[in-house]
């Protein structure tokens, strides 16, 4: 009752966050008088040229992976820029781009992300026979994206949203993982056995 009643409350105070799109970054005094000459001469403010410039940048950044080759023979967007990609990756529904973004360039992912991913791939109410459930992330996403944001740990969900208590070993980082084979060597097999046969399981 009482970890209902948090949920609860954690959803009623983000409902009422504002999502600003704003960005704030410094500019080179050099950058920033060249551009503001550049927008003058184009009769727009230099927010809008600003803008405009980036959208048109998208066109030169190709959304392939670096860090191995790619034969183009597969699903992966082979040479394809941003700009070709951006409105398969964009929605207005920020679980959304999470996932397209997932299914899509999952090498482009932060840390948060792929840590949220991990939570999500490894719990049978999200990832229903290994497969991601649009629809149920976008109903708690508040929440997961507190998970992603460092902002809260995986016991913010309701318990039956968790990975089973076999499957958590897939959450370890790779730090745990090889401190927990240090300290004991039989433990960490056993764990990593469960793990294996559990997400076998849940394939079939």
């Amino acid at each position: 009752m009482e970890r209902t009643k948090n949920v609860q409350q954690f959803k009623a105070r983000n409902a009422e966050m504002v999502r600003s799109e704003t960005l704030t970054f410094r500019l080179d005094a050099r950058l920033k008088f060249l551009a503001d000459l550049a927008a003058r001469s184009q009769h727009r403010k230099l927010s809008n040229y600003v803008e405009q410039t980036l959208e048109q940048s998208f066109a030169n950044v190709l959304i392939e992976d670096e860090r191995e080759p790619n034969t183009g023979t597969g699903e992966r967007p082979y040479g394809k820029s941003l700009a070709d990609m951006a409105d398969q990756l964009w929605d207005v529904n920020e679980s959304t781009r999470f996932l397209n973004v997932v299914h899509t360039a999952p090498w482009l992912v932060t840390d948060g992300e792929s840590k949220l991913l991990r939570v999500v791939q490894h719990s049978d109410y999200y990832a229903p026979k290994g497969l991601l459930d649009g629809g149920r992330i976008a109903d708690d996403w508040e929440m997961l994206r507190a998970i992603a944001d460092g902002m809260a740990e995986i016991d913010l969900l309701p318990a039956d949203r968790w990975p089973s208590k076999a499957l958590l070993f897939g959450l370890l980082g790779d730090k745990e993982r090889i401190a927990l084979y240090k300290k004991d060597k039989d433990e960490f097999q056993k764990q990593s056995n469960a793990y294996a046969k559990a997400m076998k399981a849940r394939m079939v």
